[in-house]
C-alpha cells in the first residue's frame, strides 16, 4: 500500500510528489533532475536494558553524576563537544551517514506552539523558525520534512505519528488526571504523580526518524550563496531522529514539581538512548557519528546540567546492553555556536 503525497523545494514553485510504501516503510522521492532516491522511515520501541527501571532510579540527576563524569576516563575519551550548527554540521560531507538528534515535537513536527492555529502545514514556513529543529530539516530534501508534517498526529489529525501514544494508553488505567499529548506538546496536569508510571512504561516511547536522507535543501539565512538561488545540492546523505523535550513551566505545563521533572528528564533519557541504539544497529564496517543536540534548554526550560546527565545516563544504559559502543559510535553533544552558554557550560561539566 502506497501513500501519496506532494511537496516543493523551498521558495520554488515546481509542485513535486512523493509516495510511501507502508509495507517497507520507505519515502520514494526525486531530486530536480529527476534523480529517484529513498529514505527510510523509522518508528521503534526502545529495547532497553531489562533493569532499566532499576539503573534509572539509582542514578540521582545531581551533581554527584556529574562529579562522577569527571573523572571517568571512558566519558573524557569518547563524548565530543562540537560548537557549530546543525544545518552547517549536515550540510558537511564529512558527514555522511550520520545520525542528527533533531529538536521536534513528539509528533515529530515542529510546531511554535501547541494552539490549533499554530499547527504547521507547508515546509516553506520553517523558515519563519530559527530554532535548530527547522534548520536541520530545511537542509535535507524537502520531501523528507513534508512527509512528517503530513504525517504527524495533532488536533486535527488523531492518526498519525505519536511518540508517547502506548505509554499514555497505559498510565491511562491507571491515572484519572489524563496526561495527554496537544499538537505534539505533552502536556502532564498538575494534580498528577505519576512519574514512576511513565518510568515502568518508558520502554513504549516510539523513537521516529528518517534514515538514509539526500542533503538537497535550503541554506537557511545565509548571504552570498549562488548555486540555485540559496539551495544546496550536496551528495551524501544523512540520518535524522526526531526528539523532544517536555515544557517545563511554559506552554502546555506552566508549572514546576518533581513529577513533571522526573517525567521530562525520563522522556529525554528515552529518546536519546533510542537515538543512540538506532545509530549503533546501522553500524557497518566504519564508526558512525551521531550529533545530539541539547533537547529543551530554551522556551522549554529544562536545566542544561539535567540534560547533560540524561545524555549521558542514555550513553551508560547502551554501554550495559551494548560492550563496544565507543567501536561502533563516535558520539558528538552538539552546541549552538550562536549560544556561548550552551557550549561553555557542557563544557565546564565535563571539564573537556
Amino acid at each position: 500500500m502506497n501513500i501519496f503525497g506532494s511537496y516543493q523545494y523551498v521558495n520554488e514553485s515546481k509542485v513535486m510528489n512523493y509516495s510511501y510504501n507502508v509495507d517497507t516503510n520507505m519515502l520514494h522521492y526525486t531530486n530536480r533532475q529527476n534523480i529517484q532516491y529513498k529514505s527510510k522511515l523509522v518508528l521503534n520501541k526502545i529495547d532497553f536494558p531489562d533493569n532499566y527501571v532499576n539503573i534509572i532510579n539509582q542514578v540521582q540527576l545531581t551533581n554527584t553524576l556529574i562529579m562522577n563524569l569527571q573523572t571517568c576516563p571512558i566519558i573524557q575519551s569518547n563524548i565530543f563537544i562540537t560548537n557549530s550548527a546543525i544545518d552547517i554540521e549536515i550540510e558537511n560531507p564529512n558527514n555522511h551517514n550520520a545520525y542528527f538528534v533533531l529538536p521536534s515535537q513528539l509528533n515529530g513536527a515542529e510546531y511554535p506552539d501547541y494552539t490549533n492555529d499554530r499547527i504547521i502545514k507547508h515546509l516553506n514556513k520553517y523558515i519563519d523558525d530559527p530554532t535548530g529543529g527547522p534548520r536541520g530539516q530545511l537542509a535535507v530534501h524537502p520531501a523528507v520534512g513534508q512527509f512528517i508534517l503530513d504525517t504527524a498526529a495533532n488536533n486535527k489529525k488523531s492518526r498519525g505519528i505519536n511518540c508517547v501514544k502506548y505509554i499514555l494508553d497505559k498510565i491511562k488505567t491507571y491515572d484519572l488526571t489524563e496526561i495527554n499529548l496537544i499538537n505534539g506538546y505533552l502536556y502532564v496536569p498538575e494534580k498528577n504523580r505519576q512519574f514512576c508510571l511513565f518510568l515502568k512504561y518508558l520502554n513504549d516511547l516510539m523513537i521516529v526518524g528518517m534514515e538514509d536522507v539526500i542533503v538537497d535543501g535550503y541554506y537557511y539565512n545565509r548571504s552570498n550563496i549562488t548555486p540555485n538561488k540559496g539551495s544546496n545540492t550536496k551528495k551524501h546523505t544523512v540520518n535524522m531522529i526526531y526528539a523532544s523535550a517536555i515544557p517545563i513551566n511554559n506552554y502546555t505545563n506552566k508549572y514546576v514539581n518533581v513529577n513533571l521533572i522526573n517525567i521530562a528528564n525520563y522522556v529525554m533519557i528515552g529518546q536519546y538512548y533510542g537515538a543512540l541504539q538506532t545509530a549503533y544497529k546501522k553500524y557497518y564496517n566504519k564508526k558512525i557519528k551521531i550529533f545530539m543536540m541539547p533537547l529543551g534548554g530554551g522556551e522549554f526550560k529544562n536545566n542544561l546540567t539535567n540534560i547533560l546527565c540524561n545524555i549521558i545516563i542514555a550513553i551508560k544504559l547502551l554501554e550495559i546492553k551494548y560492550i563496544d559502543v565507543y567501536v561502533k559510535l563516535d558520539i558528538h553533544i552538539l552546541t549552538w555556536s550562536g549560544n556561548l552558554n550552551e557550549y561553555t557550560t557542557f563544557k565546564n561539566l565535563l571539564k573537556l
